[in-house]
């Protein structure tokens, strides 16, 4: 449980410093959605007598494990798609959350950054 290439990691140490990592959010995540669906995870779990997979112990990078979506829209996507998310949170905060993602994502899309004004600019 030490593997910090793990998504979640529960580092040892005497019972009254044990803790759970949870590995994955980045510091532009919600804490509060990220808070609320790990303990929903962890119900949802413990509700359906899930049974936590045997740690690992080599790198992670080098198992075929599910991966995490690496561009913003297949995360939407992927969060959209969620029988797990649909069945955790309300399906109004899921909307809303996804409208606004998309949103988000189209103006990102739509900015040009200093790089792209400096590069390219000339070439036009």
């Amino acid at each position: 449980y030490e593997n910090r290439t793990a998504a979640i990691r529960v580092p040892l140490g005497p019972p009254s410093q044990r803790r759970i990592e949870h590995r994955v959010p980045g510091a532009d995540t919600n804490p509060y959605l990220v808070l609320a669906t790990i303990l929903a995870a962890m119900l949802t779990g413990i509700e359906d007598q899930k049974l936590p997979p045997e740690p690992v112990t080599t790198s992670a990078y080098a198992l075929d494990l599910p991966v995490i979506p690496t561009r913003w829209e297949a995360a939407i996507d992927r969060f959209a798609e969620s029988p797990l998310i649909a069945r955790m949170l309300p399906a109004t905060l899921c909307d809303m959350f996804i409208d606004c993602k998309r949103q988000e994502l189209q103006r990102f899309l739509g900015d040009v950054s200093p790089f792209e004004y400096h590069s390219y600019l000339d070439q036009v």
